[in-house]
This record gives structure tokens, sequence and C-alpha cells, in this order.
């Protein structure tokens, strides 16, 4: 489960262009 949730927020911080939205 946790590492799910550290996956959304690693792929946000790889790619904050996107959560910047």
């Amino acid at each position: 489960m946790q590492s799910d949730l550290d996956g959304l927020l690693h792929q946000a911080k790889q790619r904050p262009r996107i959560a910047n939205r």
C-alpha cells in the first residue's frame, strides 16, 4: 500500500509540470 503512495509522490516530483496544474 505504501509503495503505491510512494510511487505517486515520486511521479509528481519527477513531473512537477503536471502536478503544477
